[in-house]
């Protein structure tokens, strides 16, 4: 597949983001990367920023070239929300916005090449999980989606704060199955517990964690 998905010039070279990976133009010849790992993947976007080349994947997450050295942002190792980049945004030399598919991403680059990233998902924030671009005019950041245009201020949004409400169904001890009793005592060698519950939140339910303390 030959086809050219994105441009970006950096270190006076032109570099080309395809289906095959990353490449550069080498007088009149097409040059594939191949010393950086993972760069097989599909690349979909190339922002250039000053001697910053920002390199976003189809299911790899993100790079960023620095003078020959590259750092990898990814949802393993640095909590981006999602590895399948859509588009990137670069707002200053240290801040990147990152559309993904299940949502928008800031990371903040600290001195040492380390990210900061905070995620914005779709659930909370937006009202179409279908996003396209992201930029900033005046006070606020603007966010194409498959139905319209979309204001987005991170600053004034309001994060919900009320906890999700948790029906406990039963409690399963040494294979005796107790109901919802406020008060249940069991002896030190009682220790196998299995807690059924029901727990519904359509607000960034996959982000849930529960937690149980045992007096």
């Amino acid at each position: 597949n030959k086809r050219i998905n994105d441009l970006g010039k950096v270190d006076d070279t032109l570099w080309l983001g395809s289906f095959e990976g990353l490449n550069y133009l080498d007088q009149y010849d097409i040059q594939k990367v191949h010393k950086v790992k993972n760069f097989s993947h599909h690349i979909k976007k190339l922002i250039s920023w000053n001697d910053k080349l920002w390199i976003a994947t189809h299911n790899n997450g993100i790079f960023l070239k620095v003078k020959g050295r590259y750092f990898q942002i990814n949802k393993e190792g640095n909590g981006l929300y999602s590895n399948t980049i859509v588009n990137l945004y670069a707002e200053n030399d240290s801040t990147l916005w990152a559309v993904t598919l299940k949502g928008i991403s800031k990371i903040i680059v600290q001195k040492d090449y380390s990210f900061k990233v905070n995620n914005y998902l779709t659930q909370e924030y937006l009202l179409n999980n279908r996003l396209h671009s992201i930029t900033k005019f005046l006070d606020n950041y603007w966010v194409t989606t498959d139905n319209g245009i979309i204001r987005f201020n991170p600053n004034l949004e309001n994060k919900s704060e009320t906890i999700p409400i948790m029906h406990l169904l039963s409690i399963v001890h040494s294979e005796t199955v107790q109901g919802d009793e406020k008060h249940i005592e069991l002896n030190y060698d009682q220790n196998d517990i299995t807690f059924n519950y029901v727990a519904i939140n359509f607000r960034g339910h996959e982000n849930i964690r529960y937690y149980f303390k045992i007096d």
